[in-house]
């Protein structure tokens, strides 16, 4: 009797076992994509919260609860945008027949999303989000007051929204506004002449650079995820034409490796290493040749910090690169001390808004603190400056700019000491008297 109750146990917890599986686990949906959008996790938010989090607007549905007044005023660029559709021939119904297609992909594109956000609610909140995007774009490109609703409200500077739409916590997908251009221009303008074609993704990708106040490269940046990933593959990228080329991405970063043996920028100066401004287009194209050690000028602002966090996050999580994580190693391993800031400002490599001196040395150095240290692009150029700085006469050259002040004053101080040693045996000479004369 008791056999077969237990056995009849066993049965009914097999059974319970296999309705889990075929209910709950088989039918998972498997996504064709990784995330890519996505909260920041609570060990990398401490003391850094607010570098991930929109100040005046939200976009996308991670912060779509938000009540804040710039929520209000996006309505108006999605009015202002529907308009722009109706004179390229589109209309509402096919505005929202596109954007509900689009529901499934974009889902996939989150990782924090709430699984309870309605189907339509996920749509509203692309439409309203993505049309409000592409209308400022446009209406920054046109630098019409009369068409930049922007410039008629003082709820929102375009300052603040150019952080806001670098946020990793804070962005869509880039196919969204994709087809969004695509409807915009579409049979808008006559084709343009043979060899001068510019597809509807190029002038976007144009459109947001410029926004950003980003330079356009003669790179192509293929398939963007979404706009903090434009920024970082426009400022931040390979370059084709550079010694680095050389596979530097294969090295991995050991106690042997040549940052072990890196020097700060002040360090480098006493081994007779000169500082120069770069190339300000493309941020990681540093180079060192016959003693100089070209860095392109980094303009330093308010902004930068969280921009730089949100960058790192990213491409830590989401990218295969390590360009971007291997150019703060850099910089950190650069600065040390003020003295290191002082140097690359007066280098004019380092540009910066801010007056405080210190908070330059630590923004790298926090920065650091949270990069695997794998992958390091720059291995080359660092191992490059070390076997120059090894080389010939400079570790003697270092030794006595570094000494040069001690070793001055210990022989300032041995002569006059040695003066004050003769001068009191003279005086204790001449004013010596015999006795009883």
């Amino acid at each position: 009797m008791e056999g077969g109750g237990t056995s009849e146990a066993k049965e009914n917890v097999k059974e319970k076992l296999i309705n889990f599986m075929e209910s709950e686990v088989e039918t998972l949906h498997v996504p064709t994509t990784s995330p890519y959008i996505y909260k920041v996790s609570k060990e990398l938010r401490q003391g850094h919260a607010k570098v991930f989090e929109p100040i005046s607007i939200s976009i996308g549905p991670l912060h779509h609860d938000d009540k804040s007044p710039a929520q209000e005023f996006k309505k108006w660029y999605l009015k202002n945008f529907v308009d722009r559709l109706k004179d390229a021939g589109v209309d509402k119904y096919k505005l929202a027949e596109v954007m509900s297609s689009l529901e499934p992909h974009i889902r996939q594109c989150y990782r924090d999303i709430d699984e309870q956000l309605a189907r339509d609610k996920l749509v509203q909140i692309m439409l309203l989000d993505g049309c409000f995007i592409m209308d400022l774009l446009l209406s920054q490109e046109s630098k019409d007051s009369n068409d930049s609703l922007v410039g008629r409200s003082e709820k929102v500077s375009v300052h603040t929204l150019q952080q806001d739409l670098l946020k990793i916590e804070n962005q869509i997908p880039f196919f969204v506004l994709e087809t969004l251009s695509d409807l915009t221009w579409t049979n808008q303008e006559p084709p343009p002449p043979q060899g001068n074609t510019k597809s509807n993704k190029q002038k976007l990708i144009s459109l947001a650079l410029d926004f950003f106040g980003v330079e356009l490269k003669d790179t192509t940046i293929d398939n963007p995820r979404h706009l903090l990933d434009l920024a970082l593959k426009s400022l931040f990228h390979e370059n084709q034409d550079s010694s680095l080329q050389q596979d530097s991405r294969s090295i991995q970063v050991s106690h042997d490796s040549s940052l072990t043996e890196a020097r700060s920028a002040s360090e480098l100066e006493m081994y007779g290493i000169q500082f120069q401004p770069g190339d300000r287009k493309n941020l990681t194209k540093v180079e060192f040749k016959n003693g100089v050690l070209t860095i392109p000028p980094l303009v330093i602002q308010e902004s930068t910090e969280a921009m730089f966090w949100n960058f790192l996050i990213f491409e830590m999580s989401s990218c295969k690169s390590r360009i971007f994580t291997s150019y703060v190693v850099l910089m950190d391993t650069l600065i040390n001390k003020e003295k290191d800031v002082e140097l690359l400002l007066d280098s004019k490599i380092l540009v910066s808004r801010l007056n405080d001196i210190k908070s330059l040395v630590s923004l790298f150095n926090d920065l650091s603190t949270t990069v695997s240290q794998k992958d390091f692009y720059f291995e080359p150029l660092i191992e490059k400056v070390n076997r120059y700085c090894r080389s010939g006469w400079r570790p003697q050259r270092a030794y006595l700019v570094q000494n040069y002040y001690d070793a001055r004053w210990d022989v300032l101080n041995n002569i006059l000491l040695f003066i004050f040693t003769v001068t009191q045996t003279l005086f204790s000479i001449l004013s010596y008297k015999p006795k009883g004369s």
